[in-house]
């Protein structure tokens, strides 16, 4: 299980990570007025240079790359003052997720554009860091997706055994006719199910924490998610009697689940009336509001509505669990 959480979201870093491993430094470069830093450093050949023709368009860049890549917001004096001699000084932007390169990108392209153009330059990177947009998050939306398909893979595939295995060894009947009512039955089952899931997403976000700007409203969402990946992994249990038989149609409420992440920043474009049904199903409200742990500014209030409509359907679920186990002996 740990496993398989591993390469599921390791798998959405690999773009990063080439891009870390380019043979060229490369850098983003926001020019304000008409400076030769960019011609000096594409001249130089060393430099793999992106030009931007805005500061939002800087920070954009830096977010869809998400990597250790230093955005440079140019003066538009910088040519005058060479010409006078002065130090110039460079604004430097680093995406969050990247904020321990800071340092090292700083002082590596300080040396890089001094031997460029001849003169000592400064480059001020403190309080300059690029959070995410919730609605335009770059790679930081793959790993959303990533942790959430985790945790539906682990209540999809594994959880549904935690009931299954008892019907098949005839046990769940002993449980039932215990002085244990459903209920304890099925929190019984529900608390072992969620440390499965919470353990594959703790994987997840050890591998990507320094993505995270807000761990408590994270760890909120996961937990939601987790609680609505359990009722329909022991709903599908009790559903299917034999494992074949629930691995074949076990992908459809996978697909189901999944599919409308995919369109998340396609809305706008989707015919009638997708726009507003896609918002209602509960993993495209749980990554929006992972999507909002990850931006600079959050708060509980503000992903509301998004944990409020996952936990409509966990209860959902959770209520449809009770009832087909309190029948199943019927």
């Amino acid at each position: 299980m740990i496993a398989g959480a591993l390469f599921i979201v390791l798998s959405s870093q690999a773009l990063p990570f080439l891009l870390s491993r380019a043979a060229r430094p490369t850098a983003i470069v926001y020019e304000t007025g008409d400076s030769h830093l960019a011609a000096a450093l594409q001249a130089s050949g060393e430099f793999q240079v992106t030009r931007v023709k805005s500061q939002q368009e800087l920070e954009e860049t830096l977010v869809r790359m998400n990597a250790p890549i230093l955005g440079l917001a140019v003066p538009a004096d910088l040519d005058a003052t060479l010409a006078s001699g002065e130090q110039p000084e460079l604004e430097g932007y680093v995406v969050w997720a990247r904020r321990t390169a800071a340092p090292q990108l700083q002082a590596d392209w300080e040396q890089r554009i001094a031997r460029a153009l001849g003169r000592t330059t400064r480059i001020h990177v403190e309080g300059n860091l690029v959070y995410p947009d919730p609605h335009s998050p770059g790679l930081v939306g793959t790993f959303a997706g990533t942790l959430l398909v985790t945790i539906l893979v682990i209540g999809g595939l594994v959880v549904p055994y935690l009931v299954l295995e008892e019907k098949q060894n005839k046990t769940l009947d002993a449980l039932l006719v215990s002085p244990a009512s459903v209920g304890q039955v099925v929190a019984g089952k529900a608390l072992a199910g969620l440390f499965l899931c919470l353990a594959a997403a703790g994987v997840a976000l050890a591998c990507q924490w320094p993505v995270v700007v807000h761990w408590g409203l994270a760890v909120l969402v996961v937990v939601f998610a987790s609680l609505l990946a359990v009722a329909v992994g022991l709903l599908l249990g009790m559903l299917f009697e034999t494992a074949q038989e629930m691995g074949l149609w076990v992908g459809i409420p996978l697909l189901v689940s999944l599919v409308p992440m995919t369109l998340m920043d396609r809305v706008a474009v989707l015919p009638a009336p997708l726009p507003a049904l896609i918002p209602w199903v509960p993993t495209v409200a749980a990554a929006q509001a992972l999507l909002v742990s990850f931006s600079g500014r959050a708060t509980v209030a503000q992903v509301a509505p998004e944990l409020a409509i996952v936990l409509a359907w966990a209860l959902l679920a959770y209520a449809l669990l009770v009832w087909k186990v309190r029948h199943s002996d019927r």
